[in-house]
């Protein structure tokens, strides 16, 4: 931003002269530019992801959350999440959540889902330790103003989906059977030898049955099987000033 003054300089009489009858004054219109130069504000989101191709309730992974300031100016931060489950491109219903719904967002421990709710423990390691703070409005921030090139502690550290998330229900679906030399044992057969969809009445001499049972998933009652879980991390920084904070709907000033 250019700021220009300007400075009129009104000399006066300084000199009388007679010309033409009139009197000559001297006046001069001077300029002064007034360079001014900002400094700029820039953060960034880091994060430690491990992803899991075959999450299994209990099945923890790590997922670090922390902030850093990258630009020149102070910054207030803070932090909300979104989750969402996936099959098939689709949103499983009712799996849409916010860490504004906080009662339907965070269970307890990872022995256990809230029913109606998440399956998925959210560990916050930084509000464990007194770094963050939950504001009560969806945002987790960061108690203290964060300086240049200084970054947060870690906000969340794991995710582990919980030991009792629904993983669907399972049914017979087909029963195959296999008869056979009764030489063979179970470790010989292979997909081609079930060849009969119902048991014979009689089993030859020399012969042996095996039976082979087809679970399938009931797609009724999927729940969570076959799913991808998504968990949308938002990082909001402030120009540290408890004015902006107050303007921005900050539940909670930094210090």
């Amino acid at each position: 931003m250019k700021n220009t003054k300007k400075i009129k300089i009104m000399a006066g009489l300084l000199a009388l002269a007679l010309v033409a009858g009139t009197l000559a004054y001297f006046m001069k219109t001077m300029s002064v530019d007034n360079p001014f130069s900002t400094k700029k504000y820039g953060g960034e989101t880091v994060e430690k992801f491990t992803p899991e191709n075959e999450w299994e309730p209990g099945g923890q992974v790590t997922k670090e959350v922390q902030a850093k300031n990258t630009g020149d100016y102070d910054l207030y931060v803070r932090v909300k999440f979104d989750e969402k489950w996936e099959r098939d491109g689709q949103v499983i219903a009712g799996t849409e959540l916010s860490s504004a719904d906080k009662a339907n967002f965070f269970p307890a421990s990872a022995d256990s889902s809230i029913a109606g709710g998440s399956s998925v423990y959210k560990h916050l390691a930084g509000v464990e330790d007194g770094s963050w703070t939950d504001g009560n409005d969806g945002y987790f921030y960061y108690k203290t103003k964060l300086g240049k090139d200084q970054m947060t502690s870690q906000l969340m550290d794991y995710v582990t989906l919980c030991k009792d998330a629904n993983m669907g229900t399972y049914a017979v679906s087909e029963m195959k059977y296999a008869l056979v030399d009764a030489t063979k044992t179970a470790e010989d057969l292979t997909d081609a030898d079930y060849t009969l969809t119902s048991a014979p009445d009689v089993i030859p001499d020399g012969k042996v049955l095996y039976q082979k049972k087809v679970v399938s998933l009931d797609s009724a009652n999927a729940g969570l099987a076959g799913a991808n879980y998504t968990l949308t991390i938002t990082t909001e920084l402030l120009q540290a000033n408890a004015d902006a904070a107050a303007e921005n709907g900050w539940a909670v000033t930094p210090a």
